[in-house]
């Protein structure tokens, strides 16, 4: 199991409707995938943990840096884990 934290920084004009989006395109490529993880949004920053095989995550990963819908993407964190902490979550 290979999990990968990032954080970046919100678009200006980012609203809600697009967190929302944001969210169901991720549980919907995630279940499809088998990635689990968790997606945090506050005061225009997100930070994101996702879980799964490594070349899945990574792929993953790669297209967020290039999504236009936030900037300063920054990986904090990947390793490879025993057992996923989000087992039961296509994204919270």
């Amino acid at each position: 199991m290979y999990q990968l934290i990032y954080c970046s920084i919100a678009r200006p004009g980012l609203y809600p409707a697009d967190i929302k989006a944001i969210l169901n395109t991720s549980r919907n490529f995630n279940w499809a995938n088998d990635i689990t993880g968790c997606l945090i949004y506050y005061n225009d920053e997100f930070i994101q943990i996702l879980e799964g095989k490594k070349l899945t995550v990574k792929k993953m990963y790669e297209k967020i840096e290039q999504d236009d819908r936030h900037f300063s993407v920054i990986m904090m964190s990947e390793e490879e884990a025993d057992e996923r902490i989000f087992s039961n979550w296509s994204m919270a």
